[in-house]
């Protein structure tokens, strides 16, 4: 088993099967989702019309989420990190939503995606959620993805969210592309990890 450990953010990784990892913020904690967060993910975000229409605009039944769920925690239980995180306050235990840096469209690439509840849609909460998600993957740069080694992440935001564009342009600078997805105008944001300053560590890289 391989353990790495960053500097603030913390973020600590355990590779193998099952690998494991989890993300400490000023504010928050995210650790692996598991198949018993399926039903909170539904009613609180998948199934929820408020936050589904500030995302894609779809619902999804409790059969979908629950499928999805079961493929994030099987990444996790078959040692593939690139997969799904639940967010609770730290100092509370209530949930905020999901982070997950999954597999992208293109082998070496990363999907980052935020989705949370209604009262965590702040600059506080998002900001500390990416920057815990972007210490993470500066963790597992060289770890393969999809037949490559994970160099770059991208992310996407409705070119109509302000908030969301600012954020991932504190991370990444300007989009490199306009896209329709899920329905809607999105800006593209990537950001080769690889070409960011090294963190601090403690690691044994055994991938």
């Amino acid at each position: 088993m391989t353990t790495s450990v960053s500097s603030y953010p913390q973020v600590q990784l355990s590779m193998g099967k099952p690998a494991s990892a989890s993300i400490v913020t000023e504010d928050l904690v995210m650790r692996p989702v598991t198949q018993a967060d399926a039903r909170e993910y539904h009613e609180r975000l998948f199934g929820n019309r408020n936050v589904m229409a500030n995302t894609t605009g779809e619902l999804k039944d409790l059969q979908s989420v629950e499928e999805r769920v079961s493929l994030w925690v099987s990444r996790w239980r078959e040692g593939d990190p690139f997969s799904g995180f639940c967010i609770n306050e730290k100092a509370t235990g209530v949930f905020v939503g999901h982070g997950i840096l999954g597999h992208g469209s293109q082998q070496g690439v990363s999907e980052m995606a935020i989705l949370t509840t209604p009262e965590y849609w702040t600059p506080k909460y998002q900001i500390q959620i990416g920057k815990g998600l972007l210490a993470y993957a500066r963790i597992l740069v060289g770890a393969p993805l999809q037949g490559s080694p994970f160099t770059t992440i991208e992310a996407t935001a409705r070119v109509d969210q302000v908030a969301m564009n600012k954020i991932l342009s504190s991370f990444a600078g300007k989009p490199v592309a306009e896209e329709v997805r899920h329905g809607a105008p999105r800006n593209v944001y990537r950001l080769v990890v690889a070409n960011e300053p090294p963190v601090e560590r403690a690691v044994v890289k055994d991938y």
